[in-house]
């Protein structure tokens, strides 16, 4: 199974996306694939931080990114190099 995540949503990303989807592949890792979608800069000093090997990980890098006060429609429309695009795109 492949799981795509966004590793840029939340108040703590991406430090607190790094640490949740080390545990999940600790805890569920046989046969399950997690990509991490958002700035890969980011996503490897958050991994350095808190002593993450990423190396289980897919890193999707993305250059935009979607926050609270962005229109929703014209986020997905306009954005397409962002997380929320990139992984929604994945998805079809």
């Amino acid at each position: 199974m492949k799981i795509l995540l966004d590793a840029m949503g939340g108040d703590n990303a991406p430090k607190s996306t790094v640490q949740g989807a080390a545990d999940a592949v600790k805890e569920f890792g046989d046969g399950m694939t997690l990509a991490l979608l958002g700035d890969e800069a980011k996503i490897k000093a958050a991994a350095q931080e808190l002593g993450v090997d990423l190396t289980p990980f897919e890193l999707i890098h993305c250059t935009e990114d979607v926050d609270m006060h962005d229109d929703p429609v014209k986020a997905v429309r306009h954005k397409t190099d962002s997380s929320l695009v990139k992984g929604l795109t994945m998805l079809k």
